[in-house]
């Protein structure tokens, strides 16, 4: 949520004034399923459509794959897992974005690609939208932002 009022806001260091409002906007947009441990799909698909239903939310963010009970080794438990997802969002006419992250690079500054996904090739070739992000820590070094804090 730090990262979200910086970005939001455009600075490093958002006023209490900022984080108010912004807490206070997502205050009936966003919904948290804070879930300790691995998440089964089973219950993942259940809390989903229970919120698409009682509250139309249609945008979720499953963070992350290695969180919700898939073995990184088991590439057909994650080819079912992906279109068990997909499924539910066609069913409810919603989206959902799917974290999973690259192997490691040798380089912090290398960008990644679809073809960098830990796990089976499915999760870079099945799903309709896939969007790739890196944090590029070597820039982030060369260039200090002054009064910069790590949230």
């Amino acid at each position: 949520l730090g990262r979200l009022m910086q970005q939001h806001f455009k600075t490093s260091l958002p006023s209490i004034e900022q984080i108010r409002e912004g807490t206070d906007w997502m205050s009936d947009r966003v919904l948290f399923y804070d879930k300790v441990g691995n998440a089964k799909l089973d219950s993942i698909v259940e809390v989903f459509s229970y919120a698409a239903r009682k509250f139309g939310v249609n945008f979720f963010v499953l963070d992350s794959l290695m969180k919700c009970g898939v073995h990184p080794e088991d590439f057909k438990g994650q080819q079912e897992f992906v279109d068990t997802i997909q499924n539910f969002a066609r069913e409810y006419g919603v989206h959902v974005a799917l974290v999973a992250h690259s192997r490691k690079k040798g380089d912090d500054g290398e960008v990644v690609s679809r073809l960098d996904i830990k796990g089976s090739s499915v999760l870079g070739d099945l799903p309709e939208l896939v969007v790739t992000m890196h944090r590029n820590r070597k820039k982030e070094r060369d260039r200090p932002i002054v009064g910069y804090t790590e949230l």
